[in-house]
Order: C-alpha cells, then sequence, then structure tokens
C-alpha cells in the first residue's frame, strides 16, 4: 500500500505543472519567473543578447528571440546548452507548434521569413507588414498589415497564410498583433482608438477557429484620472487562462509586468522591479524549477 502510495505521489509531481513567462529586463536580459505575485526573478542567460520578442516552444526546451545590436534571431535551450544565431535579421520569432520551424519578420526586407530547424533552411514570404504574427496551426500563419482602408480602426487587418498552398485570405477581422494560445484555441489581438482625449486600448480575444468573439478588454486613459496605460506586448499565459502584458502603472513612469484573466476580470501586477520589465511570454513548466 505504501508503494502504491508513493507511486501516485511520483506521478503527480510528474505531471504537476506551472505558469511560468520569460521577458525582458530593463539591461536587455531575458529572465525567468514564476508566474506569481510578486515576481521573483532570474537570468535565464547570462549573455549580452537582447531579449526582444522572446518565444518559449510547446516543449519547453528552447526559447527565440532577437539580440541585439544587430538585430539577429537567435535560439537557445532553456538550460543553456546550445545557441544558434540566424544570419537573417528579424523581430517577433514565434516557434510552431510543434516546435520545428520559427517564424519571423524582417523589417529591412520588409517580409516574413520561416526557419526549418531540420535542415537549417530558410524560406521568404512576401507578407509584409509590421502588425505581428503566429501560427494559427501548424501549417497557417496569422498576420497584420496595411488594408488599403482609410475608415477608422480598419486600416490594419489580420490575414492568414497557408504555407502549403500560398493562399493569402483577408483582411477577416479589423485587428493587429495577433496572438494564437498555446493550445491553440485562443486568439488575442489589438485596436488602438483614440476618442477626444481618451485613448483606448482595446485587446479582442476569439475562439479558434471559429472566431466566435469570447471577451473584450478595454484599457481607457482618461487626462488627470490614473490609470494603466502603455500597454503592449502581451501573450497568453503557459495554461491558456490569462494574459500576460507589459504596461506603466498609475503614477508612475515605468512599465512592468501584469496579468488579467482571458474574460477581463482579475487584473494582476506582477513586477515591482526598479526598470522596465517588458514583453512577457508564458509557457507552461514542470514544477519545482
Amino acid at each position: 500500500m505504501k508503494k502504491l502510495l508513493f507511486l501516485v505521489l511520483i506521478s503527480a509531481i510528474m505531471v504537476w505543472g506551472c505558469s511560468a513567462l520569460v521577458y525582458v529586463s530593463d539591461t536587455g536580459q531575458l529572465m525567468k519567473a514564476r508566474e506569481d505575485a510578486p515576481l521573483l526573478p532570474s537570468n535565464l542567460f547570462t549573455t549580452n543578447n537582447s531579449g526582444k520578442m522572446p518565444d518559449v516552444s510547446n516543449d519547453n526546451k528552447w526559447v527565440a528571440f532577437t539580440r541585439s545590436p544587430d538585430d539577429k534571431v537567435v535560439y537557445r535551450k532553456m538550460d543553456g546548452s546550445l545557441e544558434k544565431v540566424l544570419t537573417q535579421k528579424g523581430s517577433w520569432p514565434r516557434w510552431s507548434p510543434n516546435g520545428d520551424r520559427i517564424l519571423f519578420w524582417d523589417q529591412d526586407q520588409n517580409k516574413r521569413y520561416i526557419y526549418k530547424i531540420m535542415g537549417e533552411t530558410l524560406t521568404e514570404y512576401n507578407l509584409p507588414g509590421d502588425y505581428g504574427h503566429d501560427w494559427w496551426n501548424s501549417e497557417t500563419v496569422v498576420y497584420g498589415r496595411k488594408t488599403g482602408s482609410s475608415a477608422p480602426g480598419e486600416d490594419v487587418g489580420l490575414y492568414l497564410f497557408e504555407i502549403s498552398t500560398t493562399n493569402d485570405i483577408g483582411p477577416f477581422l479589423p485587428c493587429r498583433y495577433p496572438v494564437v494560445s498555446r493550445d491553440g484555441k485562443l486568439m488575442a489581438c489589438e485596436l488602438p482608438l483614440s476618442l477626444a482625449a481618451v485613448t483606448y486600448h482595446i485587446i479582442k480575444i476569439y475562439n479558434v477557429p471559429s472566431l466566435s468573439l469570447k471577451s473584450t478588454i478595454t484599457f481607457a486613459r482618461v487626462p488627470n484620472v490614473p490609470s494603466i496605460w502603455n500597454v503592449g506586448g502581451f501573450s497568453f499565459s503557459g495554461d491558456n487562462q490569462r494574459l500576460l502584458f507589459s504596461a506603466t502603472p498609475p503614477n508612475e513612469t515605468q512599465r512592468e509586468i501584469y496579468s488579467v484573466n482571458v474574460d477581463g476580470t482579475d487584473i494582476e501586477r506582477l513586477s515591482t522591479i526598479t526598470g522596465n520589465d517588458i514583453q512577457p511570454s508564458g509557457y507552461y513548466k514542470r514544477c519545482p524549477w
């Protein structure tokens, strides 16, 4: 009986996980932390690489980011044992669902590239626009670009690009900077809006693939009213239940890490650290560290 209980306990520990995140510190270092408030971060790597726009693979073994000052895409094992620097410049690297490819955007070329890990091959796609991207599924990319419309809020839209057929479909939503949850069931995107003196930052969350609206999260900045502002750089938490983002707290000047339920409730400030903390990316990791 004791042996059975021991095996059950070990099994529970093996499958038990926790939400975690990586983000970029004020010094340009990649940091990691459990998703608990307040964050207790530690350096992910002892390196001079910038961690701009990091992304952790779904198997939690690799992290991809853009380094400074040459803006090269880097992917590296989370334990630091192996690192690969791509020859191509790029931003916003995103792992494919099964971790065999990295999608990124080259500002100089105004194109998107997909790097295949096996074979180390790089394929360019004429998908312009610095309005974000992610993997819709393992064979389709969702990305934002100019639509040609002059209507307020509709000048940028989301498109779906099917890699195998090169079909480019859209715009299907007036939105920008799409991010897809790690389980592929939700997509969030954002809409900036200004009315009179009020600046709105609206985040829409949709079910995938139906695109039915799940929730709307609105941040409003009103003159002389203390509020969260400078919202940006959001992603889903490792358990897909919350959104992580960076923002400047009320009456402060530097950005911190926040999270909020995907239904818009329970906004929580996670970091209280001196300096700017930005670009959080959530993942799921077995505990303890």
